[in-house]
């Protein structure tokens, strides 16, 4: 999985900011609204309200912003339970709490003070790294060290499958690993910013991105990849993380919902909402985790649909991996690092501030997470 986005606003219950400020983007990659003059405002104050680029809006009276819509309510933390399209209903799931929070994740030195946008590990002594500036790390079982970039643009999202692995970036930058080697895969089918790529086996693996406009699903059959236009064009949408199981089943985190591959497009599993997805996986074809911001914690099952929760203070979460349905990890803004233990989602102590954006592991107790400046934790 990986991302590509800096940390939201953290928001405070209640905190209403009465200046609206500039977001550091452009319209054409705006999370919050745009106003009459083109600019990409936050769009979290009553004054100039709204998400994905639409265009700002002003809550009338009685009522106030809340994660880029009008409403006249006023914020809740708690879980919002939502069917997904074709589902009667979600059962009930605990929100997030802070009791009696985990511990075990350390600090590992790493060789680069480079921001590492994702990690992939199959086996204790063999994990992969990737990040800006086409950092490329491998973790051998006692240390991390430089493991022969041939790019030099930034890398979103590492997988790694029998032996071999898929890096993907910037510029529609595909690197492959073959007998331990990196190397660039030529020629490209796509110039597309690739967010997330997932392989299963040497012949099966997808890649996520996005051209001008236009989503794009990128599948690998073993010897070329094949290049699907997704969706309708438009500048305001994108897809931002794919994972695939081995059965072949394919979800991915496109704008707001959960989606499933259905063999030349995605469809759509759950109802939008006004937060941003960033990172996807799947413990099976019935049961998909996603994340993003605003605290978003989502979960989808085959059974019951969608059910949301919030973590406050509405931090951005990144990256999402699990061993199993009840061992999941989600990263995110500030060393935010929860876990979904089957029944709920606890905060875990994290050993660090920066920003977090990958996670994976080999199983419960093997688990790496990347980070801003370098960041790399081990544990729990």
């Amino acid at each position: 999985m990986s991302t590509f986005r800096g940390s939201a606003l953290a928001l405070g219950l209640g905190l209403i900011v009465g200046v609206a400020m500039a977001a550091a983007c452009n319209p054409t990659g705006c999370e919050g609204c745009v106003n009459e003059q083109g600019v990409c405002l936050r769009g979290t104050v009553d004054s100039a309200c709204g998400s994905f680029g639409q265009a700002c809006v002003a809550c009338g009276s009685g009522s106030v912003c809340q994660q880029g819509a009008c409403s006249s309510e006023q914020p809740d933390a708690g879980p919002e339970a939502d069917a997904g399209p074709t589902d009667a209903g979600p059962a009930p799931d605990a929100g997030p709490t802070d009791a009696g929070p985990l511990s075990g994740f350390q600090l590992v030195p790493s060789t680069t003070t480079a921001t590492l946008r994702d990690v992939a590990a199959v086996t204790p002594t063999e994990v992969y790294a990737v990040g800006s500036g086409g950092t490329v790390l491998r973790w051998d079982g006692s240390q991390w060290s430089a493991a022969g970039s041939p790019t030099s643009l930034d890398l979103n999202s590492v997988t790694l499958a029998e032996g071999g692995g898929w890096a993907v970036g910037e510029g529609g930058t595909f690197l492959s690993l073959k007998d331990g080697t990196w190397s660039v895969y030529s020629p490209s089918p796509t110039a597309a910013l690739l967010k997330g790529v997932s392989a299963v086996s040497a012949r099966s693996a997808m890649a996520v991105g996005k051209e001008g406009d236009q989503r794009y699903a990128l599948v690998w059959d073993g010897s070329k990849w094949t290049k699907f236009a997704t969706g309708a064009p438009h500048p305001y949408t994108e897809v931002s993380d794919v994972f695939m199981l081995a059965d072949g089943a394919a979800f991915a985190a496109q704008d707001s919902m959960i989606m499933r591959w259905a063999g030349t497009d995605w469809e759509q599993l759950t109802v939008p909402t006004t937060t941003g997805l960033q990172g996807v996986w799947a413990s099976s074809a019935n049961e998909a985790f996603a994340v993003g911001s605003s605290g978003v914690l989502m979960r989808w099952r085959s059974s019951s649909g969608r059910v949301m929760e919030q973590k406050a203070p509405f931090p951005y979460f990144h990256g999402v991996w699990g061993s199993s349905s009840s061992d999941v990890w989600a990263v995110g803004s500030g060393g935010m690092i929860m876990h979904w233990n089957g029944d709920a989602w606890t905060q875990v102590a994290s050993p660090t501030t920066q920003e977090l954006y990958g996670v994976s592991g080999t199983g419960p107790h093997d688990v790496w997470i990347v980070g801003a400046g370098g960041t790399v934790l081990h544990g729990p």
